[in-house]
């Protein structure tokens, strides 16, 4: 999803010059053509699907929703359990609506 802030896991992507960098999503053509823009405002293209990570934002902060039935829509994080790879957030819906799912779907 454009605007979402991932980080780059492939020593190999732009020649190592992107690794580990956290990076902001512009532009999806197809999963082998994704558009980044560093923190110091460099966009990047031809960047991979399988070459990122989503950022989990920290307790408290907002996060988005990217699988599932829910795809597309923002929530607060109010939970994280990284051994069981399980998070709990409140949609930010008209019932603000409780979840609990995968880490990887937001």
């Amino acid at each position: 999803m454009s605007g979402l802030l991932v980080r780059v896991i492939s020593k190999k992507t732009h020649n190592g010059k992107l690794y580990n960098a956290k990076v902001q999503i512009q532009d999806i053509v197809n999963k082998d053509t994704i558009s980044v823009l560093t923190q110091e405002n460099v966009l990047y293209e031809g960047v991979r699907e399988n070459d990122m990570e989503t950022v989990m934002p920290k307790v408290d902060e907002d996060v988005r929703v990217v699988k599932g039935e829910h795809r597309g829509t923002t929530g607060r994080l109010m939970e994280r359990d990284k051994k069981r790879n399980k998070v709990r957030l409140m949609l930010n819906n008209t019932t603000f609506d409780i979840l609990e799912m995968s880490q990887d779907d937001c």
